[in-house]
């Protein structure tokens, strides 16, 4: 048996079944051994009917008991509707069970053969009475897969049922041995053998202390496929070459930054002369600029457009929504306005396609690109995260298809509030993070307020007792 096998060489796994399969991505052997239960569930305690009759603590609980069954029968009802029930017995007294619509288990249940159950125990009126949810007969020959042991519990969809696929995964699992599996971690002294055990023991797990030692293998085993991964991406990467950087262009972006009606705050100096410098030593940047509005995000991005420009290169800036686009597009105007530089506002209502030094825009962009982009140099995305997930993913692609093979385009991205996501990139993505915490002079601090969320005018209300009511706001409040 090989990982890359289909599922359905699987026994008892049909065409349905690998449809459904399918549905929760499992193709192949190795996607039906690494989906991971998402709880497990104890059923190792087993109770005597008479601990459980005595026992008011256990009335309309989960219980599980080892048993023998007499005088099963079937109740048929007006509604086509049928009851079973039976009487389950131990050394220690007897106990009724009903279940709803399932007359196979006249056919099931044997009188001979012990039965592990779980069920509700409840009382009806006077009558004590268990409604098993799990039965499962006990044979020598088997180890017992839904009773009496730490219980998987897997994110199923409908047509599966839990017990079918913890049976599918428990000829897998106890087959494992037949399955190839990789020896790429044996320099670590990580076996074939360790492996196995630890994907046994995370299905169907011995007790806890095994549990939790094959998590801790599996992850580690995770983590290092994510090192050398990335390891592997970064050799790809290092073969790309970065634009070429015009030096005498970075005097320009000086006196960008020295006719500025305002000064620049350290952390934005510091931002620029961070990012020229990968520019000029030819990284490739793949940056996130992290900042609270107003720090000035956009200037630095603007003035590290500059070099980009001068050395032949467009610049591509990518915002959510058209009015965050039009409102860079008038950033971009107004600081560039000394500079001859031909700057195109893309979104869905403007019809002309034209190439430019910048082109500011929305996803709009990525949908003209043929018509619109020639040598992109530089991408800036705003807030990534507020665009949806395939338009992410697509943000860098397009744009390295049109550029010739040798070189690659510097990415930033810039946020207020980055997600888990963007977080995640700066620890595995090779993306470093540029802060900018100090506000610009006179600039007004950002203030938080919370309001009650019940309350439909909880914006005005606190208007009203910061006294501000009275007043004409020209600005802008956003309620959560």
């Amino acid at each position: 048996m090989h990982l890359q096998d289909k599922i359905s060489s699987l026994p008892y796994i049909s065409e349905y079944y690998s449809k459904k399969l399918n549905k929760l991505n499992i193709f192949t052997v190795k996607d039906l051994l690494t989906y991971f239960p998402r709880k497990y569930e104890d059923s190792t305690e087993i109770l005597t009917i008479q601990q459980v009759l005595l026992d008011d603590t256990k009335l309309d609980t989960k219980i599980q008991l080892k048993v023998f069954f007499e005088d099963i029968k079937n109740i048929r009802l007006k509604s086509q509707k049928s009851i079973q029930k039976g009487i389950a017995y131990d050394k220690s007294g007897k106990l009724e069970c009903i279940w709803f619509n399932q007359p196979y288990l006249l056919n099931f249940i044997n009188p001979e053969t012990e039965y592990m159950i779980i069920g509700k125990f409840t009382k009806n009126k006077s009558k004590f009475v268990l409604y098993p949810t799990t039965i499962e007969a006990l044979k020598p020959e088997k180890d017992l897969v839904h009773t009496a042991r730490i219980t998987p519990k897997y994110s199923l969809t409908s047509g599966i049922s839990e017990k079918w696929f913890r049976n599918r995964m428990k000829f897998l699992v106890e087959n494992i041995s037949s399955v190839e599996m990789p020896r790429d971690f044996e320099a670590i002294e990580i076996t074939q053998e360790y492996i196995k055990k630890a994907l046994k023991n995370i299905h169907f797990p011995e007790n806890y202390d095994a549990l939790e030692e094959s998590i801790n293998l599996l992850s580690l085993i995770e983590l290092i496929q994510i090192q050398l991964k990335l390891e592997n991406n970064r050799a790809k990467f290092k073969k790309h070459k970065a634009i070429e950087i015009n030096p005498k262009s970075f005097m320009e972006q000086e006196k960008l930054i020295n006719e500025l009606p305002f000064k620049l705050t350290k952390d934005q100096m510091e931002a620029i002369q961070n990012l020229n410098s990968q520019m000029m030593q030819k990284d490739i940047i793949n940056a996130l600029i992290q900042g609270d509005v107003g720090s000035g995000k956009t200037i630095v991005s603007i003035a590290i457009s500059i070099p980009v420009i001068l050395s032949g290169y467009q610049v591509i800036f990518l915002a959510p929504t058209t009015i965050l686009a039009e409102q860079q597009y008038k950033n971009f105007q107004t600081f560039l306005k000394n500079f001859n530089l031909s700057i195109n506002l893309v979104t869905g209502k403007t019809k002309k396609q034209q190439q430019a030094d910048i082109l500011i825009g929305t996803t709009a962009v990525l949908a003209r690109k043929q018509n619109l982009i020639n040598k992109p140099g530089l991408v800036i995305v705003d807030e990534q995260h507020r665009f949806g997930v395939n338009q992410r993913e697509d943000l860098l692609s397009p744009f390295t298809s049109i550029l010739n093979k040798k070189e690659f385009p510097h990415f930033i991205n810039m946020s207020a509030t980055p997600i888990p996501r963007t977080i995640a990139q700066t620890m595995f993505g090779d993306v470093s993070v540029i802060e900018i915490k100090s506000k610009p002079t006179n600039r007004k601090p950002i203030k938080t307020f919370i309001t009650p969320h019940k309350q439909a005018n909880g914006f005005t209300q606190l208007a009203q007792q910061r006294k501000l009511h009275k007043t004409k706001l020209k600005r802008t409040g956003f309620v959560r």
